[in-house]
């Protein structure tokens, strides 16, 4: 028999003490006790799921591509990395990587003259 997939991941995205009591318990909890542990990041009403969701797509669709994917690959890789030196290590050198892009540039230069950037994606 397989593990139930929550054993994985309940523990880092709950906390080990959490995780551990949900997974023994087996005990259902409702939305708002699952955003209270951050399980989940936003509870709304059924009915304002969708404004919701466009909401924050939205928020994400304003930011440049490249650099939300840059982002993204390094705050999963960076979790992989138990050595606290080699997590900085690969932070500071995707950072560089980041901040020496097209899109960086405009994001400072963009704030600095304010103006909506004009993303290239690169």
């Amino acid at each position: 028999m397989n593990p139930p997939p929550a054993s994985v991941l309940f523990p880092k995205i709950i906390g080990m003490k959490k995780a551990l009591e949900l997974i023994l318990t087996g005990d259902s909890i409702d939305a708002w006790e699952a955003q209270r542990i951050g399980l989940v990041n936003k509870v709304v009403p059924h009915e304002e799921l969708d404004q919701a969701a466009e909401e924050f797509a939205n928020r994400l669709l304003e930011k440049s591509g490249y650099i939300l994917k840059l982002s993204r690959e390094a705050f999963y890789k960076v979790s992989e990395i138990s050595d606290y030196e080699k997590a900085l290590d690969f932070m500071n050198c995707r950072s560089r990587r980041i901040m020496e892009s097209e899109d960086a540039v405009e994001g400072l230069t963009s704030f600095i003259e304010k103006r909506k950037p004009v993303w290239k994606n690169r």
